[in-house]
């Protein structure tokens, strides 16, 4: 493999094993990141964006060690660990746009969606600042979840997709609707823990679906894909053959570590999911985007 394929494969594979909980994938994404600075200080810049959107109820805990200052590869390495093994909550991906859509709605849908107005078209990171004061002065909130909070806004203002921004938006009112009770996140910890049956974690060969359309290798598979292989299968397009990679490959949670919480994320789901030949994965589209993505790999190489 590549080099460069390789190093940007780990960069998606340690999102990829926070989801699927598995400590080996994030152990071998970890190593190869941390050995090289540029990458390093990429996956810790990424980190409250992780956090965020794949369990944002553990901001707080994100605050509380972001507040060590910790330049160290065990501390480091040992948050990765802490967040793969936890339930996972996507409620802070889901909220921005299912607040759009005819769904029966939720004071937290409103919220949401009131804050969305106001932005339009503009940059998050324009509101931030005005939503964090009005939150804190409006709830009875607790100092964990005010750094969580806190957390939330700095991160809006620190880069990334508009996605990244919009996601923190919708974390800083799930924690201030919600609140963040810190006993039963650690609680959630240890559950994952006992949960893991894999032992120490080691060094593995990066999997296939590691490579989805956020890489260079995945953006060559899906177009020779589209190409090649989409009269197969009813002639999907690009926009629909993506939605499916995502949410029945790239963004799969096994069912025992979904969060009991999590409340949006499905119907969000189901929403970009509605209208498209789903079954089809199962039934040959997967296997043909597997064996492609294989191919450019070895083409590559």
């Amino acid at each position: 493999m590549r080099s460069d394929d390789l190093i940007y494969g780990c960069h998606s594979a340690l999102q990829k094993a926070i989801r699927r909980g598995d400590l080996n994938l994030a152990r071998t994404a970890f190593d190869v990141m941390w050995a090289e600075k540029e990458h390093r200080n990429w996956m810790k810049w990424r980190l409250s964006i992780l956090v965020i959107e794949e369990a944002w109820y553990f901001t707080g805990e994100l605050a509380q060690f972001l507040k060590l200052k910790s330049d160290t590869e065990e501390d480091w390495r040992k948050f990765i660990y802490r967040l793969c093994l936890i339930p996972k909550n996507k409620d802070a991906d889901a909220l921005w746009g299912l607040s759009s859509i005819a769904v029966e709605r939720t004071p937290l849908l409103d919220e949401v969606a009131r804050w969305k107005e106001r932005i339009g078209d503009g940059d998050p990171s324009l509101i931030a600042d005005e939503l964090f004061e009005w939150l804190v002065d409006g709830e009875k909130l607790t100092d964990y979840e005010k750094d969580a909070i806190r957390v939330a806004k700095r991160r809006v203002g620190m880069g990334g997709m508009l996605g990244d921004k919009q996601q923190c938006i919708v974390a800083m009112i799930l924690i201030a609707q919600h609140g963040l009770q810190q006993e039963r996140v650690k609680k959630a910890e240890v559950e994952g823990l006992k949960r893991w049956k894999g032992g120490k974690p080691k060094t593995v060969n990066l999997p296939w679906y590691v490579f989805d359309f956020h890489t260079a290798l995945g953006k060559m598979a899906r177009s020779i894909f589209l190409k090649r292989k989409a009269k197969d299968f009813g002639n999907i397009d690009e926009d629909g053959f993506s939605k499916i990679w995502f949410h029945l490959e790239s963004g799969f949670v096994p069912k025992d570590l979904i969060a009991e919480s999590q409340a949006f994320w499905p119907a969000w789901r189901e929403a970009e999911l509605t209208g498209l030949p789903v079954k089809l994965w199962e039934k040959g589209m997967k296997k043909e985007i597997q064996s492609i993505v294989n191919w450019c790999i070895e083409r590559r190489s």
